[in-house]
């Protein structure tokens, strides 16, 4: 899961927690159904990435010492929900401990200067 190979091309949706079966990770879950075309329009990529070491980035296993990685980048500590939205630029721009809803998810994306001209080249805006 090289972070870096994602830069300029997707924003990313990292979701970490302690387990699969983790509670607000299934909440997350809910909140994100029915958001393929969304995802797809903003570039958006999810990864779900677990304190056991184990994870995935778009249904293809993360080997653990990238999920590990990725943990330490971001400063989550392991068995913790954090929920992180990263820029085409490789930065944080939204993170929470709590999951996040679809509608707050896309009003965070659509309030980015690069998603605003990116709308706007589209035609979208």
């Amino acid at each position: 899961m090289d972070l870096d190979a994602h830069r300029g091309e997707h924003r990313l949706f990292l979701t970490f927690a302690a387990s699969r079966r983790d509670g607000d990770l299934a909440r997350q879950d809910l909140l994100l159904e029915g958001s393929g075309d969304g995802f797809a329009e903003r570039d958006l990529r999810r990864g779900d990435l677990f304190g056991d070491g184990t994870g995935n980035f778009d249904g293809a296993p993360v080997p653990p010492a990238e999920v590990a990685a990725v943990r330490e980048r971001f400063g989550v500590e392991p068995g913790a929900f954090t929920a992180l939205l990263v820029g085409k630029d490789g930065t944080v721009k939204h993170r929470s401990d709590e999951p996040v809803g679809l509608e707050e998810l896309y009003a965070l994306v659509d309030a980015m200067p690069m998603r605003r001209r990116e709308m706007r080249e589209r035609g979208e805006a």
